[in-house]
């Protein structure tokens, strides 16, 4: 199928001699795949922040997430959301030297990457492997103490990251 066309670009390029001098580029072509893939992911009603107003504190906690089907995470060790915006966006700004974490969101059918605040992209990947809230909240902040809930729960929300909650085995 054409929409899985190269798929093996980035490692390729990631291992070419020639190109290492760019060592963005390989994470550059990730992004666009996961655009693509977004772009081509099923598709699902986003979830409505207005189910937080019906949850206690000990539902939310153990409330387990699902990441809508064209929702993408990346991590990268260059800013590669400054990259992205600075060739797509008319006078954007020129990308500062900093690891940057995008997610990939399909709001109308138009596949956009934003950028993530630190912590996020880990945040988002532990309720993807289906810990609940709470834990996902705690391992995160563990492993980088700088993680504002606020600010991912936000962006996420505002975005259409998650497709589905289950409060199956909380309180």
């Amino acid at each position: 199928m054409m929409m899985h066309y190269g798929r093996d670009f980035p490692a390729f390029i990631a291992a070419f001699a020639p190109l290492a001098k760019i060592g963005y580029l390989a994470d550059a072509a990730r992004l666009d795949l996961a655009l693509r893939a977004s772009y081509h992911a099923a598709d699902a009603a986003p979830l409505d922040p207005k189910v937080f107003e019906t949850l206690g504190p000990d539902a939310l906690m153990g409330a387990r997430f699902t990441l809508a089907p064209a929702t993408r995470l990346l991590r990268s060790d260059w800013p590669l959301f400054d990259i992205w915006r600075y060739n797509f966006t008319e006078d954007a700004p020129k990308p500062h030297s900093a690891a940057q974490d995008v997610v990939i969101t399909r709001p109308a059918y138009d596949p956009a990457p934003h950028l993530l605040p630190p912590g996020a992209a880990l945040w988002l990947s532990h309720l993807a492997d289906g810990l609940p809230f709470g834990a996902a909240h705690d391992a995160t902040a563990g492993a980088q103490p700088a993680f504002d809930l606020a600010a991912a729960l936000t962006l996420a929300l505002s975005h259409g990251v998650f497709s589905a909650i289950s409060l199956e085995g909380s309180k």
